[in-house]
């Protein structure tokens, strides 16, 4: 009958992320089970791109009480992710690497005398010749240092 009818036509309807929002709002008012949890899934899948659009600013405004119904799915998910150790392993390891990765002093002062050398050099490249590609190459290398 009829009920079996309403589950059809929700299992049909396409949700796309920008629209999760109203029609989350549509399938609470209109009682459908299904697309409401679909639309909940899209947006806290798109939490981020959708929590300052127009339409998720509507529905907190005129359903809190739907929305406090979202935030709460949105808590118990976010209760039950459990890292794996090997994410937590790869965190520590990043943050170790941030932590003591040390300025390249040596490649900055390369730099800046290369700079400072082929200011000078510029200015009288008819005397010095040959020195312009060789602060050129110095150049080359410290900015390489300075990448690595």
């Amino acid at each position: 009958g009829v009920p079996e009818l309403k589950a059809a036509c929700e299992s049909l309807v396409t949700v796309k992320p920008s629209q999760a929002p109203r029609v989350l709002e549509l399938a609470d008012v209109l009682n459908a089970p299904t697309l409401r949890e679909r639309a909940v899934s899209i947006i806290v899948a798109n939490l981020g791109s959708l929590s300052q659009s127009p339409s998720f600013e509507q529905l907190k405004h005129r359903h809190p009480a739907l929305t406090a119904r979202l935030f709460a799915k949105l808590k118990q998910r976010s209760d039950n992710f459990v890292p794996t150790v090997a994410e937590e392993d790869q965190a520590d390891e990043d943050d170790d690497k941030v932590a003591t990765t040390p300025f390249p002093w040596i490649s900055f002062v390369m730099l800046l005398l290369a700079i400072v050398g082929y200011a000078i050099v510029s200015r009288h490249n008819v005397s010095f010749g040959m020195a312009v590609p060789a602060f050129n190459a110095v150049a080359l290398l410290a900015a390489v240092g300075m990448a690595c």
